[in-house]
Parts: structure tokens; sequence; C-alpha cells
């Protein structure tokens, strides 16, 4: 069994669960990953515990009924057989997608000026809004299907150690 090109044989959750991650409100919750085929792997979040057995492929998958909004912290707690993966701040409310065309990726700074608001960094140098998370997935081409993104996701909050380090769509923020 093969993800990525690479022989799936740990414990791992799919790509964009990260620290930091916000889930939607008051919908379905799936989370998801891969494992040894056959693995018995059993997942907690929000006080609220599902167990399922990964498919011949080794992919797993449980879903969680709706959870209302909370800016209080929780964690995903994966156990398999023999390994653990825990998944820290997330949130629960609002999650939206920004994508298309270049207009959508517009930073909100950057070194073209033609493309961006030059008080961009320092908007970025006064947000605090920690509440608010955003990640960024880079364009990837490919030939054939994939199951994921072959550089993983990292979820930031929009505070000015992230913002300036890393902008996030103008459009989106």
């Amino acid at each position: 069994m093969t993800l990525f090109g690479t022989f799936v044989l740990a414990l791992a959750l799919g790509a964009p669960f990260g620290d930091h991650m916000v889930l939607q409100r008051d919908r379905r919750m799936p989370i998801w990953g891969s494992s040894k085929a056959g693995e018995r792997v059993a997942v907690s979040f929000a006080g609220r515990t599902a167990t399922t057995v990964s498919d011949k492929s080794g992919f797993w998958r449980v879903d969680f009924g709706p959870i209302a909004a909370s800016s209080k912290p929780h964690r995903i707690v994966v156990k398999g057989e023999t390994d653990e993966k825990t998944v820290d701040d997330v949130l629960i409310g609002e999650v939206w997608l920004a994508g298309g065309q270049s207009n959508m990726a517009c930073p909100t700074w950057g070194p073209n000026p033609r493309f961006c608001d030059e008080q961009g960094m320092f908007v970025s140098q006064l947000t605090t809004l920690p509440q608010v998370r955003y990640v960024t997935v880079a364009g990837e081409a490919s030939l054939t299907p994939t199951n994921g993104y072959r550089r993983p996701l990292v979820w930031r909050t929009a505070v000015p150690e992230n913002l300036t380090r890393v902008p996030l769509s103008a459009v989106a923020f």
C-alpha cells in the first residue's frame, strides 16, 4: 500500500488536520487518516469518541455529529494499536474557503506593489485576532489523481508574528 509514493505503516491524520485548525460548526465533522491496513483506530474529540478499522488500503474515517461554535480550544486524539497522534488548539466555528484566480492569491503584503496595498505590512503588524486561523494551500499539478498534498498544511493564528512572516490572501482577510 502506498500514499504519495511511500509506504503507509504509521498512524497519520489527513492533510487538513493540524494544530490551530478550525472545524465547521453545526455540521457533521469527518476526521480521517491512514494507518496499517486493518488497524483499529479510536478518535476522541470534544468529549466524544468514535472507533473504526482502516480499510485494505490503510485509510480510515470517523464522523462526529454537529457541534455548536466554540472559542474553547479542543484537542483531537487519534490512537492506533501502537501509536498516538494529537492535534491541539482546535476551534469550532466558521470555515471559509478563498480560492480562484490570481486576485484571490494577492497577499496582504509582499514585494509586488502592483498587487499589494502599501499598508498591508502595517495592518499585519497591528492585527491580533488569535481566533481567526488561516492556512495557505500551494497550487500543485498532477497528471494522476492524488489523495492529499505533497507538503504539509500549516494552520496559523492571525497575530503579528504569523501575519508578518506568512501573508494571507488580502481578499480572504
